[in-house]
């Protein structure tokens, strides 16, 4: 019986130790704003979610060493946008944009009753309303975008 005990007690402590010790190492944010634009005659509210996570990457030049410098890793965002329309408690539309940027770089866009607009360098604008895309933008590249009818209560 204690042959049994102590089997089973080693085998739950090694399982545990195996399970919580690989950590990673990742820079994790949420950002979460609401906003009601106001046009001519009527106005809507936008609720933004940005969700953006960066590896933490090391120079493989200071290995073994205490204080080693960190390297600018690319981040992957995924920014969530919700309007709502008639001014009620659910929301009408959601657009998902999903992209790759540098630390510094940002997305250019601007979000409209129906949809979001992107403008690049040469004043050309791009309005997304509904389905799918994949654009390239001149700020960080390509950029997936989706955007749906929804019921989204807040």
């Amino acid at each position: 019986m204690k042959t049994i005990l102590k089997t089973t007690l080693f085998t739950v402590l090694l399982s545990t130790a195996l399970t919580t010790s690989a950590q990673s190492l990742v820079n994790e944010s949420k950002i979460t704003s609401v906003e009601i634009f106001e046009t001519n005659d009527d106005s809507y509210t936008v609720k933004t979610v940005i969700n953006e996570k960066q590896p933490i990457l090391f120079n493989p030049n200071d290995r073994g060493m205490v204080n080693q410098r960190i390297i600018d890793a690319p981040v992957s965002v995924e920014r969530t946008i919700y309007i709502d329309n008639d001014n009620d408690s659910v929301y009408d539309k959601k657009v998902s944009l999903t992209y790759i940027k540098d630390s510094e770089d940002d997305l250019d866009y601007m979000v409209a009753q129906n949809g979001v607009v992107f403008i690049n360098d040469e004043d050309n604008s791009y309005v997304a309303m509904d389905g799918e895309y994949e654009i390239e933008t001149d700020d960080i590249g390509d950029v997936a975008i989706s955007i749906e009818e929804v019921d989204f209560l807040d």
